[in-house]
This record gives C-alpha cells, structure tokens and sequence, in this order.
C-alpha cells in the first residue's frame, strides 16, 4: 500500500471510531429517543437495550419513550427493557401497563416477553401477566403472557403455582 493510501485509510478509521462513540453515547442515544424520525428512535431504543446499561437516565428515557406515538418505537423499547432484564426492574409498572393497554399485539406480546425476563424480579407481573394470559384477545399475547408467568414461577422457590 502506499503511504499516502495508508494515511487515508487510518485516518478514515480514526474519524469513523470518533464518530460511533458520539453517535453511540448513551446521551446521544437517549437525545435520539425524542428525534423527529421514527426509524431513528426505534434504532435508539434497541441500542440502549443492546448496552444493558441503566445508567445514565436510560430507563426513565425508555419509560417515556414506550408512550410514543409509533408502534414500532413501543416495540423496540420493550425488547430494549427485554435485553437488559432484571436491572429494568423499576420499569416493571409500565411494562405492565403496556401488556394491559397498548392497542398493537405486538407490543402486548414484547411486553409479556420483557416481563418474563425478569425472572424472580418479575415476581409483580404475575398478576399482569395471568390476566393477559386469560383475557386478552390475541392468542399469541395470551401464550406468550403464559410462557413468561410461568417462567417466572419456576425461579422463585417454594411458590405455589395456581
């Protein structure tokens, strides 16, 4: 190679890492939950998942951006509470409510898989979850609701299963 290809080449290596972690930051990803673009806040919302990361205001970002406007926005947010688990606990009220509420199936059924992930720390959707797993009018929330209560069943010790 030679050495002014070898000069382009670091240096455009060296502008690309610069700009991921400004575009990639936590606060640019949170600043991102409230873009104009739909595509934008849904691809913010999995990346914040993708981290497990609940520093840094993530979670109360995520809680407001599962009230937006798109669906698929709410989607990417419940499997962004999904992917980091147990340490979403403090969201657990409004996955709940998401699961009960939100018009899209799909976002029921994100909801009840996010719930389900909390293992043991789910211990307070059971009775979310059990409601939605007889009740709600899509078949694939109700199986999912059901995997996800009995899922977190089995990791707590001595509960009676009904």
């Amino acid at each position: 190679m030679k050495p002014h290809a070898l000069v382009i080449v670091l240096a455009i290596i060296a502008g690309c890492g610069k700009a991921g972690k400004g575009e990639y930051s936590v606060p640019g990803l949170i600043k991102s939950l409230q873009s104009e673009n739909a595509d934008a806040r849904y691809t913010a919302a999995k990346t914040l998942g993708s981290y497990g990361s609940t520093d840094d205001g993530v979670l109360p970002a995520l809680c407001e951006a599962l009230k937006d406007r798109d669906a698929t926005v709410r989607l990417g947010v419940v499997y962004a509470f999904a992917e980091i688990g147990p340490k979403a606990a403090p969201a657990l009220p409004q996955l709940q409510t998401a699961l009960r509420q939100d018009a899209d199936k799909d976002v029921r059924v994100g909801a009840a898989i996010a719930l389900g992930m909390f293992g043991a720390d789910g211990r307070d959707a059971l009775p979310a979850l059990q409601e939605a797993a007889r009740v709600d009018t899509d078949p694939d929330v109700r199986a999912e609701a059901q995997k996800s209560a009995q899922a977190i069943q089995s990791k707590i010790p001595g509960l009676t299963r009904p």
